[in-house]
């Protein structure tokens, strides 16, 4: 049980997390946050929370 957990914790500390920030859950509202999105990418840290607004 202890590998599963240390593969488990080890594997979320590999991402970033991002948090879209949008006035509705629709597409319309989210397809403008993707080229910052992008442009962001390369400076991410993992284990870091990010929001694009």
């Amino acid at each position: 049980m202890k590998i599963l957990l240390d593969e488990c914790l080890n594997w979320r500390l590999n991402l970033a997390i991002v948090v879209l920030e949008t006035r509705l859950n629709r597409i319309e509202y989210i397809r403008p946050l993707i080229p910052t999105l992008i442009r962001k990418l390369p400076e991410m840290v993992p284990g870091e929370v990010y929001e694009i607004r």
